[in-house]
């Protein structure tokens, strides 16, 4: 079988939360729907399991996810991609979050910066807990306080790095860096410094 290789993952992760594993012919990883909701995410998971789907890849942002947690139950084929449901053991393709983010913050402690915010989009996201965590353990290990007032919570669209980047604006004492969840949230918050905002 010859092999073919898909580039994009980041964007189909970010139009879609489900993936199919199509099985007839050759095995190709397409897009298969956007899931705007757990129930919208439920509906697809049963036409992929009314349809005899091999197995499913699963790009699904929570860590309380009860479809997954349906899928485990009934032993059925799924992998996740990027993410992690609490409660259960899966099989899972992802980066090292915590590390990652340890990683980026102890580059900005090394280069002077003493008060990083934290851009980290919604709290229940596996992916985003991780980072939270990495950026605290960093600071920790460098005996720098938390504050919790430049961690915000915002979407990871660019207009939620861009109305995290203004509630930085109105701080007597800002930041002087900033470790984002994603390059769009760190785009918008440079636009904002960008256009003499900042």
């Amino acid at each position: 079988m010859k092999e073919k290789i898909y580039v994009g993952i980041d964007l189909a992760k970010a139009s879609s939360r489900i993936a199919v594993l199509d099985s007839s012919g050759e095995s190709v990883l397409k897009p298969f729907s956007i899931a705007n909701s757990n129930e919208e995410e439920e509906r697809y998971i049963n036409i992929l399991l009314s349809n005899r789907t091999p197995g499913i890849i699963l790009l699904t942002p929570t860590q309380k996810d009860a479809n997954i947690i349906n899928l485990a139950g009934m032993n059925y084929p799924y992998v996740l991609i990027n993410s992690k449901v609490a409660s259960i053991k899966s099989d899972m393709v992802s980066i090292d979050h915590f590390q990652s983010a340890k990683t980026a913050v102890n580059y900005l402690i090394a280069k002077g910066h003493k008060r990083i915010a934290h851009f980290a989009g919604f709290k229940d996201a596996y992916g985003i807990v991780k980072r939270i965590e990495g950026y605290k353990a960093a600071l920790n290990d460098n005996g720098i306080e938390i504050d919790e007032d430049i961690i915000i919570k915002d979407g990871l669209s660019f207009d939620g790095g861009y109305r995290s980047a203004e509630k930085l604006i109105n701080m007597s004492k800002r930041p002087t860096a900033i470790f984002t969840a994603n390059d769009i949230v760190a785009i918008a918050a440079f636009l904002l410094q960008y256009h003499d905002l900042w």
